[in-house]
């Protein structure tokens, strides 16, 4: 079973569990992934599988900060995960809204020199409006981050093009 331990602005759940989590803005949006149930039910074998921020090895923070990371507490009260899965029932779950935890993502492919198929706009995010909130995350880490870096992330983004979502 996934449980979900201690989690701050600083060290959220993000990636996989982030796009399982049906929060207001997944709603307005239509973003996510939706295998509650498989997630919940078999959860990760390591933290640095669902956890991002300061101590793991996913760590976007010196770069956006706590941009898009969320209390997510009354949804998974609403999802009907909070009491079975929550461990510390006297604090906020944090989570990355589901557009920084696609960057989170792509960022940990990219630093791990893993192939960055897998991370498809088009898998998650199903409006132009949903693909732009995970670009201007993007460019505010494009910038700050290493030339070799930014190539990988070109790379990405010419297969995942944004102007391919915009209404002519």
């Amino acid at each position: 079973m996934f449980l979900i331990p201690k989690t701050s602005k600083q060290k959220y759940l993000s990636k996989m569990a982030s796009l399982n989590i049906f929060d207001d803005t997944a709603k307005k949006l239509c973003t996510g992934d939706w295998h509650y149930v498989t997630m919940f039910s078999n959860g990760f074998r390591d933290d640095n599988a669902y956890l991002a921020g300061d101590g793991m090895k996913t760590n976007t923070n010196a770069y956006l900060g706590d941009l898009e990371v969320n209390d997510v507490t009354n949804a998974l009260k609403r999802m009907g995960y909070y009491e079975k899965h929550v461990i510390d029932k006297n604090s906020p779950v944090y989570c990355a809204s589901h557009a920084r935890a696609c960057v989170d993502l792509l960022f940990s492919r990219i630093k791990n020199n893993a192939p960055l198929d897998s991370i498809r706009l088009d898998d998650w995010f199903t409006t132009s409006e949903a693909k732009k909130t995970v670009y201007r995350l993007i460019d505010i880490l494009y910038f700050q981050v290493e030339k070799d870096v930014q190539l990988k992330i070109d790379e990405w983004k010419a297969s995942n093009p944004l102007t391919q979502y915009i209404a002519k």
